[in-house]
């Protein structure tokens, strides 16, 4: 009985998963996923610098790569 009842949350916990699933491969679609994720908590904010900060990488700049390079370690 326990077993039945713990199969059906899981089962019902992998459908609404899936729903949610998202194209990591898609920016806006992540972008999106993200800013759900934080919207309407003190997250937002964070959020918002974070993005402020990569905008202001210049894609120009030498360091431009070794910045990203550092930010995406930072992330993992």
């Amino acid at each position: 009985d326990v077993f039945e009842e713990e199969l059906s949350a899981d089962t019902e916990a992998m459908l609404e998963s899936s729903k949610e699933a998202i194209d990591i491969n898609n920016h806006q679609d992540l972008f999106t996923a993200i800013y759900n994720k934080v919207n309407g908590s003190t997250l937002n904010l964070s959020l918002l610098s974070i993005l402020y900060n990569l905008y202001q990488i210049d894609p120009n700049s030498s360091q431009s790569e070794s910045t990203w390079i550092l930010v995406e370690k930072l992330t993992q």
